[in-house]
């Protein structure tokens, strides 16, 4: 079994009148580019969500137009403990309801940079194994380097984390009420 850590975005914010925002992000994704996680991820092994704070908008590609959405205040903390039930799967781009990119934007010379389109292209299905409270990111942080290694929310969507570090996340978890 192996223990990994996996970086989400929140969700985005529902539109006017829309009771589903969307699927939520519970499951791992992994890029094409990733693949040395491709080989490692099985059914069986844990997973922590990470959700980021990121709050900057995504262009949302919806019944055949680009509508820029915003997202929804990230946690900035361990939201979630889950299990892979499912091998990794490839998914096509192509059939997705439901595609984002980044916004456009201008580089330091003001010359417009077009927004990246975003595509995880395997997915493997999770579910929950515990329920708790969001373990903030100082308090990951901290938990990394009392047992000696580093977190950075910025980094890899994927990350293989020790039994160790999986463990005390865990613990926090599920004994960090809301102050």
């Amino acid at each position: 079994m192996q223990y990994w850590l996996t970086i989400h975005w929140p969700q985005l914010q529902p539109k006017p009148h829309q009771v589903d925002p969307g699927p939520l992000l519970e499951d791992i994704y992994i890029k094409t580019d990733k693949e040395a996680a491709l080989h490692k991820v099985e059914p069986g092994d844990r997973v922590l969500i990470y959700e980021t704070r990121t709050k900057g908008p995504l262009l949302v590609w919806e019944k055949d137009d680009w509508e820029l959405r915003k997202r929804e205040d990230g946690k900035c903390g361990i939201v979630d403990v889950r299990k892979v039930i499912t091998p990794l799967e490839y998914r096509d781009p192509s059939t997705y309801t439901r595609r984002l990119k980044y916004k456009d934007s201008k580089d330091k010379d003001g010359n417009v940079k077009v927004g990246e389109e975003l595509t995880w292209e395997y997915c493997a299905k999770t579910e929950r194994l515990d329920n708790g409270f969001v373990v903030s990111l100082a308090k990951v942080k901290e938990i990394f380097r009392s047992l000696g290694g580093r977190f950075n929310p910025r980094g890899p969507g994927l990350r293989e984390v020790t039994c160790k570090e999986y463990h005390a996340l865990v613990d926090a978890f599920k004994s960090n009420a809301p102050t």
